[in-house]
């Protein structure tokens, strides 16, 4: 088998050896036949084989589906980092407006009481 082959699937198969060929067998007991991943991702034209039932092409429409739902997938998760940051800062500048009032108060209150020795 050449190197440029994965021989790992989902899909359970069987190899059969003949001389110094080995046939490949998807779990339907049917030849398999060598695929390249289309998907976008770390094995992006990677070779492998596959069940001869499955779909090979994905249609216009279910790429643009799917390249759609990716980009408004993106475009929340930007949004909510967006949201947590603003989130973070309201805290925060809550926090400082207390430390303020509460310094405010402590600073009138010493001056309203003195020491008598």
């Amino acid at each position: 088998m050449s190197s440029k082959f994965s021989s790992s699937s989902s899909s359970k198969k069987l190899f059969k050896s003949y001389g110094d060929k080995t046939q490949v067998y998807c779990h339907h007991g049917l030849r398999a036949i060598v695929q390249t991943t289309k998907k976008m991702s770390e094995n992006h034209g990677r070779r492998f084989y596959g069940c001869s039932l499955w779909k090979e092409e994905y249609c216009t429409r279910e790429v643009e589906v799917i390249l759609g739902l990716a980009q408004e997938r993106k475009a929340l998760v930007n949004e909510l980092k967006q949201l947590k940051m603003n989130a973070m800062n309201s805290e925060f500048n809550r926090i400082e407006k207390l430390k303020t009032i509460n310094m405010q108060f402590n600073f009138k209150a010493s001056k309203n009481y003195t020491c008598i020795s």
